[in-house]
This record gives structure tokens, sequence and C-alpha cells, in this order.
């Protein structure tokens, strides 16, 4: 991906136990991507119940937008609103 080219971008969640944060940023640097990190209780599993948002993590990834380290703008679900959305 790297050597020809292609824009790549990593999503990361903090919380993420399964894929951690630093397993994100290797796969970022060895592939030349943008890191997104998008800070959510979900964890490994943050788009479930929260495809909107997904969606436009994709679609920011998809863009290009920038280089370097980025972080979502929406901000981190409580407790109680992730049981309404789950």
């Amino acid at each position: 991906v790297a050597e020809v080219g292609i824009p790549a971008t990593v999503i990361a969640c903090p919380r993420d136990r399964l894929v951690t944060l630093d397993h994100c940023r290797r796969c970022a640097r060895l592939l030349h991507a943008e890191l997104r990190e998008v800070d959510d209780r979900g964890g490994h599993t943050w788009m479930y119940g929260r495809w909107e948002r997904f969606a436009d993590e994709l679609r920011r990834g998809a863009a290009g937008a920038g280089d370097g380290v980025s972080r979502s703008r929406y901000p981190s679900r409580s407790s109680a609103a992730r049981r309404v959305a789950t």
C-alpha cells in the first residue's frame, strides 16, 4: 500500500482491547496512512448502533482528510446513551 502510494486511513479506538491503539499506530506508520482516533466506550465494536458516525469516519478517510493524527469531532457516549443506542 505504502510502496505504490495508495492512500489509506486507519481508524482506531483507544478503548479497543482487541486491536490496541499501539497496533493501529504501527499499522498507520507501516502503511503511511492517516491515523484517526475515535474515542468511544464501545471499544472494538464502537460503530455498532452508531452507523451515521461510522459512515462519516469512512467518508472522511476516503476524502483523504490530511496527514497525521486527527481525532473525531464526536464526543464519547455516556453509558446511558450507549444503553439507549443498543
